[in-house]
This record gives structure tokens, C-alpha cells and sequence, in this order.
């Protein structure tokens, strides 16, 4: 299974890894501080869930959860 986590807070992402890695071991577990770096990522690279912070800046989580779901 292939997981990604977006945050752009540091520590709530390190603890949202943490977290994904102890329910899901054997998952890999891609994380992104930069929603744009994430969708590049999950454009090249299918991905089965997606955990995602919804305020990010100049983004949301609303908005890369609606690309995601345009391309899956």
C-alpha cells in the first residue's frame, strides 16, 4: 500500500508518519511539507490513501484531495 501525508506544519507531520507507520508497517509512507511537491509526486506515482492537512498556506487539502480524485 502506498500512503501519502501532507502537512505543512514539521512536527504534525512527523507525528501523522508516525502514526500511519505504526497502524500500516508494512505500507510505504511518502510525506510532503509542499502540496505541490505531493501532487507531482502522486502524478507519477499512484498512490491507495492520501492523509491531508486542510489548511496549507496558499492551499487546501479540499483542493488536492479534488486533483486527486480527478486522476483516480
Amino acid at each position: 500500500m502506498r500512503i501519502i501525508a501532507v502537512d505543512d506544519e514539521p512536527y504534525a507531520l512527523e507525528e501523522l508518519v508516525e502514526a500511519i507507520k505504526k497502524a500500516e508497517p508494512e505500507a510505504e509512507v511518502y510525506d510532503f511539507m509542499d502540496p505541490a511537491e505531493a501532487l507531482a509526486f502522486a502524478k507519477e506515482q499512484s498512490c491507495d490513501v492520501a492523509f491531508l492537512d486542510v489548511d496549507m498556506g496558499y492551499t487546501s487539502g479540499i483542493e488536492v484531495a479534488k486533483q486527486l480524485k480527478l486522476w483516480y
